[in-house]
């Protein structure tokens, strides 16, 4: 009876160890599917909070862009340039609140309520507590259609104008010529020349030539012979500065505004600073140049490196917009060839009917950048051509922020 009674004690001793172990074993798989748990719930809000931003991110770009066309219909069609208010670089909080309402019970001055703006504008965007989103609009009537190359009027005009903005880039292992026939073979329609379906087609990565007017003006990357130096050179081209002087722009930096880098009077500073293809070609335009909007490059193409008329135009116009008659007088005193080319085959303008709206939306963490291209009419009605959508680092969205004019 004894020995029986000490096996009954021993074994419910075991038993006591076993369930002990259990027990910990069991909270132990419970600590880990709690921890993985946890951590998934963690990640799922992570992302939810991610999408959440990024949508409203993307749903203040498209705002601005939206933005962006009502200025353009109230502006009026029959002539613009860079002192107009959809040429000025703006930025918009979307909420309640108004800067306006503010300084107006306050008293403000007018130069205090823009700063107010100015800086309530950045403390929203800093903060990340409201949507908020740049507005750029660049006309396209500033720029060379490369899709003239090739068919329409005059192409052997617009091949000059593109070599000879070419040339001035100055790169050493660049033939002017040579390009522009090889983005003249990939619009024409035809299989001669020497960048056409078969090159292409013979390409480790083979891909078809577009043999038609590009949809895009990044199908220029696909030609023969354009590299990403030449494309997009070594610093942005601040388009909004573009017809400003330096002393205009001193007057906007006592509100707060940020001068880029490279600012268009500073380039000769800048022994690197190189302006790429993209910021003065174009696939969508009427082909036609408007001299009020035309960067310092572009009419240098147009009037054969002649810099007398170039800065002639360029001061015109600061000092007031230049009307037509007043245009093609400057253009038949300085030079009666040119004259007759531009004037007479409607190569010219002071009106523009297509527009690139690039807006940057950013709320918290997330900064989506909504690029536009439309076209007015007359009757200010607008249609869309092209819409793309991209992801931008949140920080380069803060840097173009500090350019913002806030309405």
């Amino acid at each position: 009876m004894q020995v029986r009674a000490h096996f009954r004690r021993r074994r419910a001793a075991d038993d006591k160890g076993i369930a002990l172990l259990v027990v910990l074993a069991v909270v132990a798989i419970l600590a880990v599917v709690i921890l993985d748990f946890s951590f998934s719930v963690r990640v799922d809000m992570h992302i939810a909070a991610n999408f959440r931003d990024r949508l409203i991110a993307l749903e203040a770009a498209k705002g601005g862009v939206y933005h962006g066309i009502y200025l353009l219909r109230q502006d009026d069609p029959g002539q613009d340039n860079l002192q107009e208010d959809w040429a000025q670089l703006t930025g918009i909080v979307l909420d309640k609140t108004d800067p306006d309402q503010v300084a107006a019970e306050t008293a403000l001055a007018e130069e205090d309520i823009a700063l107010l703006k100015h800086e309530d504008y950045l403390a929203r965007q800093e903060k990340g507590t409201v949507p908020t989103a740049t507005i750029f609009i660049c006309d396209e009537e500033r720029k060379i259609n490369v899709n003239m190359l090739a068919g329409g009027t005059n192409p052997a005009v617009y091949r000059q104008w593109v070599q000879t903005l070419i040339e001035n880039m100055r790169l050493s292992d660049v033939t002017p010529y040579e390009l522009v026939d090889n983005v003249a073979d990939w619009v024409d329609t035809d299989e001669d020349g020497q960048a056409e379906y078969t090159y292409y087609e013979s390409l480790p990565v083979p891909y078809s030539c577009r043999n038609g007017p590009m949809e895009s003006v990044y199908e220029l990357k696909l030609v023969k012979g354009i590299s990403d130096l030449l494309f997009f050179g070594t610093t942005p081209y601040p388009m909004q500065l573009s017809g400003m002087e330096e002393e205009s722009w001193e007057e906007r930096e006592q509100l707060g505004y940020k001068l880029p880098e490279t600012a268009p009077w500073q380039k000769e500073m800048d022994p690197n600073a190189l302006y790429g293809l993209v910021n003065f070609l174009t696939v969508h335009s009427t082909g036609r140049i408007n001299f009020n909007t035309a960067p310092r490059e572009v009419l240098l193409a147009v009037f054969e490196n002649d810099e007398f008329v170039a800065d002639a135009i360029l001061e015109a116009r600061q000092e007031n917009p230049t009307q037509v008659r007043e245009l093609q007088l400057l253009i038949q005193q300085a030079s009666p060839a040119l004259y007759n080319i531009l004037v007479r085959s409607g190569l010219i303008t002071t009106q523009s009917t297509y527009f690139r709206i690039e807006s940057t939306g950013k709320f918290h963490r997330s900064a989506v950048k909504v690029t536009a291209i439309i076209s007015r009419t007359n009757a200010r009605e607008v249609a869309i051509h092209y819409w793309r959508i991209e992801d931008v680092p949140p920080e380069t969205a803060t840097d173009d922020l500090a350019l913002a004019n806030v309405m």
